[in-house]
């Protein structure tokens, strides 16, 4: 099955760039999460 329009397939990647754009980037929260763990770290 290859990328047409008549599979669902590409509400899915759309749906997945939008919310990538609007919530920002899997790196992103990957440096959240590494800044608030090494917060409770230090404590």
């Amino acid at each position: 099955m290859g990328f047409t329009w008549e599979f669902d397939c590409h509400l899915y990647y759309r749906r997945a760039k939008w919310l990538s754009l609007s919530l920002g980037s899997h790196l992103s929260w990957k440096d959240r999460l590494v800044s608030e763990l090494e917060k409770r770290n230090a404590a």
